[in-house]
């Protein structure tokens, strides 16, 4: 199956350099570099993830509504932030978590 995805020429598809991350209101935004200038877009991710200066996603958008919706290189150290709990659940398998180096947990309270 293929899929081709149109669009019209006031339409930006594309990759995007990552100027400036910041959080402005109710969602994160971002300051893109695109071919036509400089954009700020709002991200539209799965998964919350901390971008920074330098970082490639590719976004969609035309005037002055633009979107993150993925991140094609990351530069620096992922981060996955959350606002109240996470839960991690594998529940017909096993959890595993590995690093080249160490592993650190913090928080006032182990269980």
């Amino acid at each position: 199956m293929t899929f081709t995805l149109e669009t019209t020429p006031d339409v930006f598809l594309g990759p995007a350099t990552v100027l400036e991350a910041k959080a402005e209101g109710a969602g994160n935004r971002v300051q893109l570099a695109l071919p036509s200038g400089v954009a700020v877009a709002e991200l539209a991710l799965a998964l919350p993830v901390n971008l920074q200066a330098g970082d490639v996603v590719l976004a969609i958008g035309k005037e002055e509504r633009y979107y993150v919706i993925g991140v094609l290189h990351h530069l620096g150290k992922a981060t996955f932030t959350f606002p109240a709990d996470v839960e991690i659940r594998a529940p017909r398998g096993a959890v595993q978590i590995s690093a080249g180096k160490r592993v650190d947990v913090s928080a006032p309270e182990l269980t």
